[in-house]
């Protein structure tokens, strides 16, 4: 595959997933190899990134490190969005992660909306779904607020006030902060 290439790229976060869930779990690779019918030499090769694992393969791998598919899988991962519902002005298709950026720009946009209407309480908004949502920009404040500018196109002191907006200080003091760490 030539560098650059999406399925490269792709294969090696992927890669990179598997081997880092299958060490989390006290595995080896010849027994993840085995409960998924595959060569070693195989699995290694997979979580290089030097070849790239067939669905079935993926399904069987995570299915013997006892973890979801998806959660091998880079975010943004084959999510198309039709690019009309994210700009009135654009057309065609979004793919991997500028599909990402895309609805994550979109799902800002409706949690600041909330947050700032008066009459809404900041309790209907999740706190499962905000820490998501803080985890999916980067899960620190400094790294939150560094997407958050490049998402948004935002300065500083509006970055930070946006992150404020998401996840308030007293949530971070409160555990969250660790909770985000990854």
């Amino acid at each position: 595959m030539p560098r650059g290439d999406p399925a490269a790229d792709d294969s090696t976060v992927i890669g990179d997933n598997v081997r880092t869930t299958r060490e989390r779990n006290g595995l080896t690779a010849s027994q993840v190899a085995r409960s998924a019918g595959l060569t070693r030499r195989r699995l290694v090769a997979i979580e290089r990134g030097r070849v790239v694992a067939t669905n079935d393969e993926l399904a069987a791998i995570a299915n013997g490190c006892g973890v979801e598919k998806a959660s091998l899988l880079p975010p943004g991962f084959g999510l198309r969005v039709a690019a009309s519902t994210v700009s009135a002005t654009a057309t065609g298709e979004l793919e991997g992660d500028s599909a990402l950026d895309a609805l994550l720009r979109e799902y800002l946009m409706m949690v600041l909306e909330l947050r700032n209407a008066s009459p809404t309480p900041t309790m209907t908004l999740r706190d499962a779904d905000l820490i998501e949502l803080a985890r999916a920009l980067g899960g620190t404040p400094d790294a939150i607020e560094a997407r958050l500018r490049e998402l948004l196109g935002t300065d500083v002191d509006a970055t930070s006030e946006l992150r404020e907006a998401i996840l308030p200080s007293s949530r971070e003091s409160s555990g969250a902060g660790g909770v985000l760490a990854t």
